[in-house]
């Protein structure tokens, strides 16, 4: 398409749009309410992570990172291992 049609074309459109003032209203309100609702329903944050603990160590401060891991809104603590195994579900 030639430049100079493009731009005719162009300069149409919003000759067109000054006169018609709805279409005007809805091309500029209908993009910001859909950015309204879709930033609040589209979330990246993940919850409820299922987790596997393997806790060798048993101190106090591994049982604290332990259990705070589970208090976490993010994680789930869903098995402890208690010995090393070779598996892929510990260590």
């Amino acid at each position: 398409m030639n430049l100079y049609r493009l731009l005719y074309v162009i300069k149409k459109e919003f000759t067109s749009l000054r006169r018609d003032f709805v279409r005007l209203r809805l091309l500029i309100v209908s993009p910001v309410i859909q950015l309204v609702l879709f930033g609040y329903a589209a979330t990246n944050d993940v919850r409820n992570v299922p987790v596997a603990v393997c806790d060798l160590n048993m101190t106090q401060e591994s049982r604290a990172l332990v259990s705070e891991i589970g208090a976490s809104r993010y994680f789930r603590v869903v098995h402890s291992v208690l010995t090393r195994a070779r598996s892929a579900t510990c260590c």
